[in-house]
């Protein structure tokens, strides 16, 4: 994925922390996790995988300093 090496043991954190930041991102949004249609699923498909394409080198960089991945509060 995207040619970086995620440190063992913190891919379900990595997981986790993009999943739960991107339910609070759609909460947000007045059409978010709108499936019904073909185009809205692409949509959302979208906007997860450029939300989870951006913080990966950030989670990794932090896996690899040690440093444990906190989910600020919304």
């Amino acid at each position: 994925m995207l040619g970086l090496e995620f440190p063992s043991g913190s891919w379900w954190r990595a997981i986790v922390f993009i999943r739960d930041a991107a339910v609070r991102g759609e909460k947000k949004l007045a059409v978010g996790f709108d499936l019904s249609t073909e185009a809205r699923r692409n949509e959302a498909e979208q906007r997860l995988r450029t939300y989870a394409t951006n913080a990966m080198p950030k989670l990794i960089a932090a896996a690899k300093a040690g440093i444990p991945l906190t989910i600020p509060a919304s």
